[in-house]
């Protein structure tokens, strides 16, 4: 009788087994979003990093990413299943591709945990409405359609009703009465206003002592002797400078190129690794891969940099100026690769290669302003590129040699650790590593010089600390 009891309760429950789907990453999201405002409301105080309003905070930007990438993924199923809006479907992929590359800090929101405001973190906001100055000094600011008095803002300088960026976290205190503003009687609450990136703050690059000394090489045109190489030596401090790693992805629609890259990564990541050693920082550029890195130290050591005005636009992609640079050969073209026969010409690489180390204070970015937020704060004025490929990203990115010339940084090429996209099959119809000497060729003559990269692998002697001489031991005599 128990028997039966016991299959008939395990036949009742099969269907619901059966029914049972894999919980996915944004519905354990919600699920943890939930748990984590419950936690923030119980102990809403900001100790540290790992205090549960700024984990709240975290999860809740993380939930509202994906929930916005759900959705146009569904709507675009929707539209290629029905057959229509085949004009829209473009559009809805470039915004799905945006939002996977976008990080997670440029996705706005205020009072992110979706209860009232009680004491404790209600939003991050890089913008807020200024309602008024009030005749005490204080400022009412409007925060999600909460009124909050402020004070130590130092908001003369705003004019009422105007948008401003305050790089604070609002923590609120207790609720006072309401009040009328501009009109309308709202809720009041006092408040402070809590740094947030301080909170959240990583640990940048020590500045170190020590100063590498760079042989220059490029190529200058003389009245008297025509075309000259000119090689010359500079001097560049360890903490003032950065290497830039462009694109050296994990796979490319050029199979000969991505091998090419593959070869390359092992001695690029032995130079990195001794540059880094003698305090050089190292920013890894894979472009179109920022998503996979969202969240980690070396993302957010990039994105909370500083803001820093630069003296020239910061272009997306800086191309050349026939004003000012002539044609070369090789030329960007759609016939660049030489495999024996190509292949679809589409995304292939989903992140940076493996062969090259992410660590310690290493950055991570793809985007020319947050390096140069991230150089003006750590005072780093001169940076290396090395990667792939020559004629394409190394000059053309944001972050690239004619961008970062552009605003004022000293840049050079390290033209042994790097790789040109080019076909013999097509002019100047010479060898692929001959194309790529013709690409640093032009690079030195036309926009900065460049180096070999055993330079970045050590500092001149004794410039990194004066050496410590051993105390000399005296000799035991016979007589002792």
């Amino acid at each position: 009788m128990r028997l039966i009891t016991c299959l008939i309760v395990l036949a009742s429950c099969c269907p619901v087994l059966a029914d049972e789907k894999p919980v996915s990453e944004l519905e354990k999201l919600q699920a943890d979003a939930v748990e984590a405002r419950k936690a923030a409301a119980a102990d809403p105080t900001i100790k540290s990093v790992a205090s549960k309003p700024v984990a709240a905070y975290l999860i809740e930007q993380k939930r509202r990413r994906l929930s916005s990438i759900a959705g146009l993924r569904q709507r675009i199923e929707k539209l290629h299943a029905e057959k229509s809006g085949e004009n829209l479907l473009p559009v809805l992929k470039e915004q799905l591709a945006e939002l996977e590359r976008k990080p997670l800090e440029q996705i706005s929101f205020d009072s992110a945990y979706g209860y009232p405001p009680t004491t404790g973190l209600v939003g991050y906001s890089k913008k807020v409405r200024l309602i008024e100055n009030t005749k005490e000094g204080k400022s009412v600011i409007l925060v999600d359609g909460t009124a909050l008095v402020i004070e130590g803002l130092g908001t003369s300088q705003y004019p009422s009703g105007k948008f401003f960026n305050v790089e604070k976290a609002i923590l609120i205190g207790v609720q006072g009465p309401d009040q009328l503003f501009q009109g309308t009687m709202k809720k009041s609450y006092a408040a402070t206003l809590v740094d947030l990136e301080a909170v959240l703050k990583v640990p940048n690059r020590p500045k170190v002592p020590g100063t590498l000394r760079l042989n220059l090489r490029e190529r200058r045109d003389e009245p008297a002797a025509g075309l000259k190489v000119i090689e010359r030596s500079v001097e560049w401090q360890v903490a003032e400078t950065a290497i830039i790693v462009c694109d050296m992805w994990d796979n490319h629609h050029c199979k000969i190129a991505a091998q090419r890259v593959g070869v390359m990564a092992p001695r690029m990541n032995q130079v990195l690794t001794a540059a880094r050693d003698r305090g050089v920082m190292i920013i890894h550029a894979p472009s179109e891969t920022m998503n996979v890195y969202a969240g980690t130290l070396f993302r957010n050591r990039m994105e909370r940099a500083k803001p820093a005005p630069s003296p020239v636009p910061i272009e997306r992609r800086y191309v050349r100026d026939p004003k000012h640079e002539p044609a070369t050969l090789p030329v960007d073209t759609q016939l660049d690769c030489d495999d024996a026969e190509l292949g679809p010409v589409v995304r292939f690489h989903t992140r940076q290669h493996a062969g090259l180390d992410i660590i310690g204070f290493d950055g991570i970015s793809d985007s020319g302003q947050e390096i140069y937020n991230f150089c003006q704060q750590e005072g780093i004025k001169n940076l290396v590129l090395m990667g792939v490929h020559t004629n394409y990203c190394i000059v053309n990115r944001s972050f690239g040699i004619r961008q970062m010339a552009r605003v004022g940084m000293n840049v050079v090429l390290a033209r042994d650790l790097t790789d040109a996209l080019y076909d013999p099959r097509e002019p100047p119809f010479v060898s692929h590593a001959r194309g790529t000497e013709i690409v640093v060729e032009h690079i030195e003559k036309y926009l900065c010089p460049s180096i070999l990269s055993v330079d970045l692998t050590h500092v001149v002697p004794g410039s990194d600390g004066s050496v410590v001489e051993k105390p000399k031991i005296r000799p035991v005599s016979d007589s002792q």
